[in-house]
């Protein structure tokens, strides 16, 4: 395990160099090109080598998506075979390593676990890398996000020709831009776990409540946590072990 946990991060830490280096565009060597729709299923590409020296091997993943205009590099966590996964997207000003100890649980619960950094519009995206992991073999399909990504989430859940069967957000606030998450909201028929903290500083408390009062959804749960922390820095091992469950029951 610890060997698996090692080369994840060391995968996670070069698709993030990456981007930060805007190379998503230009692509990073050793990648799973996909070809030019993000619909094309392609075979992973164990013990490829990085430009910073990591290395891909079996238990982690890159592919890549390109539509649009935009190239998506991905790093998929867990079982390759995997009949469930579960798109993980990032809050603003965070990369994709910010879901690692998350990501990690939820992979060993027998997911395969989709991390990525924004290439065009949030939703867009979203709909990009599901769409992805869905021609890849997912027959099942979570959408878990974090501020911005949650918004994004709830907004792509509900717009979603095939909806996903569980999302989670965490710590979504009222607007996405100029839209209107609450909009949404109202659509999110598929169970939601809504978590936000009891004083968070940007907003996501009274927003996250309303979206979990007026969701049509059976199965809603809302959480509220102590204190001011905002996405992923809620994730303590308490949530992180409460989130697996959610995602363990509905998302399969």
């Amino acid at each position: 395990m610890r060997t698996q946990k090692r080369s994840a991060v060391r995968l996670l830490e070069a698709l993030a160099a990456c981007a930060m280096a805007g190379s998503l565009l230009a692509g990073c060597a050793g990648a799973d090109t996909a070809g030019a729709k993000p619909t094309d299923a392609s075979s992973p590409s164990p013990q490829s080598t990085w430009p910073s020296g990591c290395t891909l091997d079996d238990d982690a993943r890159h592919l890549r998506i390109t539509d649009g205009g935009f190239t998506i590099d991905v790093a998929v966590l867990g079982n390759p075979g995997a009949t469930a996964a579960v798109v993980m997207s990032n809050q603003s000003l965070s990369n994709l390593c910010s879901w690692l100890p998350l990501a990690e649980r939820v992979a060993d619960a027998g997911f395969a676990v989709a991390l990525y950094n924004y290439a065009g519009a949030p939703t867009d995206d979203i709909e990009r890398v599901s769409a992805r992991m869905r021609a890849d073999g997912a027959r099942h399909l979570a959408l878990v996000g974090a501020s911005q990504g949650a918004k994004a989430t709830i907004i792509a859940a509900a717009s979603a020709t095939k909806p996903p069967d569980a999302v989670v957000s965490l710590s979504a606030e009222e607007m996405l831009g100029t839209t209107p998450v609450i909009r949404s909201a109202k659509r999110l028929h598929v169970p939601t776990l809504y978590v936000t903290a009891a004083d968070d500083p940007l907003g996501a408390t009274a927003a996250t409540r309303e979206f979990a009062a007026k969701a049509p959804a059976t199965i809603k749960p809302l959480v509220v946590l102590p204190g001011q922390e905002h996405g992923v820095d809620m994730l303590d091992d308490k949530l992180i072990t409460r989130v697996v469950g959610f995602l363990d029951t509905y998302g399969r």
